[in-house]
């Protein structure tokens, strides 16, 4: 503040945050959450009107909203419920930089629990329907009828796919579940069908 000649409300805001900081009845993610966001103008201020899937925070951010018991990963994501784009039953999926997180429900706070399904209500985000897998292969047909059954093409290397597919730990509705240190990515199939993956050069 003092560096970048902060105004007056600038410092009492700060105060109050201090203040509220030595409150044992504060509610701390709250805490978090103000101080990122009184922050962020003064020490990131090319992060202004960016949503929270766009910023990449730092190591020291995420200490933070760790002490506040809030969900985050190595590289930089600090749960926020606003990035929830799909629910997919026991895990919600959200975007972050050029990528998506798969997020165990069961890894999130009781706090961001309920907030993530105020705002997934709110916006009508629903799970897959108990019949979805049903759906999506009406024939009944099991994985070894359809490998039969598929023309032979040149197969690609598991380790010439995109995001280290042969590190998959599981399929579920559609989506390839990758670990990355301490959190998980997705890759969907309906990427490769739309081409937003492609197969590497020689293969099909």
């Amino acid at each position: 503040l003092f560096e970048n000649k902060g105004r007056n409300s600038d410092f009492q805001a700060l105060d109050k945050l201090l203040e509220r900081l030595n409150d044992e009845s504060t509610n701390k993610e709250k805490l978090v959450d103000d101080l990122l966001a009184f922050l962020a103008p003064i020490t990131h201020p090319e992060r202004l009107g960016k949503p929270n899937s766009q910023i990449e925070y730092t190591e020291d951010e995420v200490r933070i909203a760790q002490l506040a018991d809030k969900y985050t990963t190595s590289d930089g994501y600090i749960f926020d419920e606003h990035d929830i784009i799909s629910d997919e039953g026991d895990a919600y999926v959200t975007p972050h930089m050029g990528h998506s997180h798969w997020i165990g429900k069961d890894s999130l706070s009781d706090k961001e629990k309920v907030a993530a399904q105020a705002y997934t209500k709110e916006k009508g985000i629903l799970p897959p329907s108990p019949d979805a897998d049903v759906k999506a292969n009406p024939t009944g047909d099991s994985a070894a009828a359809i490998y039969n059954r598929v023309k032979g093409e040149k197969r690609i290397p598991l380790v010439r796919l995109p995001y280290m597919v042969e590190h998959t730990v599981e399929v579920k509705n559609g989506n390839l579940i990758i670990p990355h240190k301490d959190h998980y990515h997705n890759i969907k199939f309906a990427w490769f069908d739309d081409h937003t993956y492609k197969a590497p050069n020689g293969y099909t």
